[in-house]
């Protein structure tokens, strides 16, 4: 009578909202879902998100730049609730949609220790570009840091590990302007 679909429970468990459907469980296969696809060709299952900017139902308004398609979202309980997520996935709109346009980027964030929302860590923009530190990067790969102090990429290998001397670093000597390797 509520228009929830609850499978597993008999009672809305809050996750943010108080979501319109939820499967409960105790195992991994009373816990989660599958989408399976029997097809002789190449395309899987899809799950679809959509998102127009118009408060009716079937109704159509253009998305704006960094609007979200959706969104995934990661919680566990904190010994309370599940009120608080820990990492997310985000679909974004990645510069000016127009008609059959729509430019996407992938944003990922994780939820830092004594926060309640997830930071962006890291995108994938329209164009291909990775970014950390920065939604506007300049170069393929392009890691920003607000701290000098900070190495950019560290090597190391398999067998010592990332014990001193075992592997190298690469950061930026702001003085110079200069590449280290380390």
């Amino acid at each position: 009578s509520s228009g929830r679909l609850l499978i597993g429970h008999t009672t809305t468990l809050v996750t943010e909202g108080s979501l319109q459907q939820q499967i409960v469980g105790t195992d991994f296969g009373t816990s989660g879902s599958a989408l399976l696809r029997f097809q002789d060709g190449t395309s899987g299952p899809t799950i679809a998100f959509a998102h127009s900017r118009n408060g009716t139902k079937g109704s159509h308004t253009i998305l704006a730049d960094n609007d979200e398609f959706g969104k995934i979202r990661f919680y566990g309980s904190d010994g309370t609730d599940f009120n608080n997520y820990g990492a997310e996935i985000r679909a974004v709109v990645n510069g000016t949609p127009g008609a059959n346009d729509m430019p996407g980027a992938l944003t990922f964030g994780t939820t830092a220790d004594g926060a309640t929302g997830s930071t962006e860590r890291m995108r994938i923009t329209c164009t291909g570009k990775i970014c950390q530190g920065t939604t506007t990067p300049r170069e393929r790969v392009h890691f920003h840091y607000d701290s000098s102090d900070e190495n950019y990429l560290r090597f190391t290998n398999s067998t010592t590990g990332s014990a001193a001397g075992d592997g190298f670093n690469v950061g930026i000597n702001s003085a110079e302007q200069a590449l280290i390797w380390n």
